[in-house]
């Protein structure tokens, strides 16, 4: 319980660093009219980065939802045997 407790706030703050970083800002500055974009994109990886923070918080809640579903499973299962 401990550790999914530690994974659930690790979580919050890596949420909390990533949307409170100035990456929305730097996306701003991407379509200002003299920047040139395409050099900027080329160089920073950015978007890859907040594409992969999304995929592992998709896949986190799906394995803590997972886990849930069979711990549930494993219940049920044995009261099931128990009421027999």
């Amino acid at each position: 319980m401990l550790i999914y407790g530690a994974r659930f706030i690790v979580f919050l703050v890596l949420f909390y660093y990533m949307e409170k970083g100035d990456l929305e800002l730097y996306n701003d500055f991407l379509h200002c009219k003299d920047v040139k974009a395409d050099v900027f994109k080329e160089i920073s990886d950015i978007n890859k980065l907040r594409k992969c923070f999304y995929t592992f918080v998709i896949l986190n809640f799906l394995e803590l939802g997972i886990e849930k579903i069979e711990k549930y499973v494993e219940l049920s299962e044995k009261n099931n045997e128990n009421d027999k």
